[in-house]
Formats: C-alpha cells, structure tokens, sequence
C-alpha cells in the first residue's frame, strides 16, 4: 500500500482500496486530525477501518478462532498484524477474554496481584486507577477457560491482506 501520511488527495486511493475490499465508505464532513488527513473512513459490521500511512487500521472484536484461521493464511501470517505488531505473532499473544455473560474483561490472577500491588502502593493516583480496575475487570486463572477470546485492534498492510479480513468478517457473519 502507498504510504498517504500528509496526502491531501488520499481519499481517492482511500475510497479504491475500500471498494475493492467491499467495505462501506464512511464520508467525514471534513478531514480527520490523523496522520492520513482523509475525510472518509470504512465500516464493515462491528469493525471500523481507518488509513494509517502505508497500512489500515482496524478496530472491532475479531473472534480468536477467525483470529486464528486468518493467521493460517499466508497473506494473515504477514499482512495482517494483531495489536499492530511488526513481528507479526499470533492472535494468542494479543487476546482479549471476556466473560460471555457479564462482557466483562476477564485477567489472569497474577494480573489481579500486581492490581492489589498497587493498590495499596503510597501513589494516590495508582491507588485510585488500581482500585478501580479490581472493580472493573473478572479475574481467572486462565482467562481462555471460562471466557470468549478476541483480538480488537489490527494493522493491515496489503491490499489482499484487507481483502482477506473483510472474507473473514462475511465468512464468521460478524455484523
């Protein structure tokens, strides 16, 4: 994908590589404040996509198993970073477990640890953002056998990597 950082004429290229993804175009009344100044963005059921300079950027809960069946893929194992990640690992390194009931976020116990850690640490405002967060969040030992996995955030490279996701999206009826 070309590099659009500061193209003021990106939503041409934009709007191409959206179409040919299959992806709903979503037209901004002015240019939004990001590193690509487009004025148009994509929206394919529960996920948004966004044009960073040579990449996507896309945000929505992707299931572990379609995580999973795309990192199989080739043009997934390379063009479709979890989390942005360059070197480019598998979902499992970025997964998000919720509980299916509540939808809460579900940590592990050693992550609750550290919470209670700081906690009762002398920094008020550690203090507050810990004990805020033992509120918010489940805690299991391992999250990923009471809980439903997802990757939220993914950067992607390539043309068929975004053709790829958006299979994805239709194939696992993520809408």
């Amino acid at each position: 994908m070309e590099n659009l950082a500061g193209d003021k004429k990106c939503d041409v290229q934009i709007l191409g590589e959206l179409e040919k993804a299959g992806i709903n175009v979503i037209q901004h009344n002015k240019a939004l404040d990001n590193e690509v100044p487009a004025s148009i963005t994509g929206q394919l059921g529960r996920f948004t996509f966004v044009r960073g300079w040579y990449y996507w950027i896309v945000s929505g809960r992707m299931p572990i198993d379609a995580a999973r069946k795309m990192y199989a893929d080739p043009n997934g194992r390379k063009d479709v970073r979890v989390a942005g990640h360059c070197g480019c690992p598998p979902p499992e390194e970025w997964t998000n477990w919720f509980d299916p009931k509540s939808h809460r976020r579900i940590l592990t116990m050693k992550q609750k640890a550290e919470l209670e850690e700081y906690a009762n640490s002398d920094s008020e405002s550690m203090n507050e953002i810990a004990k805020a967060s033992l509120k918010e969040y489940d805690f299991a030992e391992d999250p990923s056998l009471v809980g439903e996995g997802f990757v939220d955030t993914y950067h992607i490279d390539t043309q068929e990597g975004l053709n790829l996701f958006t299979a994805t999206i239709r194939a696992y009826q993520l809408f």
